[in-house]
């Protein structure tokens, strides 16, 4: 067997080997597939999510707003940073799926957890604050030295 020839084991090997968490759902807002990182990102089972709504899903406060359903509604491209009920901080990519005929059928959807990346920058934002006042304070300590000589 060829890959070349059989897609379907191909988009199926990325599916599930992706390291962002995907969402895919139709025209309507019913969930086609989620990844097995929908659990860990959300705190939420991917399973019994499938063959559920979306719409529904964003009502009951799950997914607030929900990026598939906002690029449901307007038909274009969407990105948000949002966290999660376990307090992790995702951005999240909405894209519109349209067939051959430039008809809307679907949507789907890549988050990535950037928690650790928010957290560093903001360590490393303090730690820039912190050389700022050793700066100012050694040009101080300097013309003070200059000054008692």
């Amino acid at each position: 067997m060829d890959l070349r020839e059989d897609v379907s084991i191909l988009l199926k090997h990325i599916l599930e080997h992706s390291f962002d968490e995907i969402f895919i759902a139709d025209a309507l807002g019913n969930i086609l597939y989620t990844s097995h990182t929908t659990e860990k990102m959300f705190g939420i089972p991917f399973k019994p999510k499938m063959n559920q709504n979306i719409f529904d899903l964003e009502k009951d406060g799950v997914f607030s707003p929900s990026v598939i359903a906002n690029v449901l509604r307007s038909a274009r491209k969407e990105t948000l940073i949002q966290e999660t009920i376990h307090n992790r901080k995702t951005i999240i990519s909405g894209y519109p799926i349209y067939d051959d005929k430039g008809i809307l059928i679907g949507a789907l959807s890549f988050s990535r957890d950037i928690t650790e990346f928010e957290y560093l920058k903001n360590e490393n934002e303090q730690v820039a604050k912190a050389v700022q006042l050793y700066k100012k304070e050694i040009e101080k300590l300097k013309k003070q030295a200059i000054r008692g000589c």
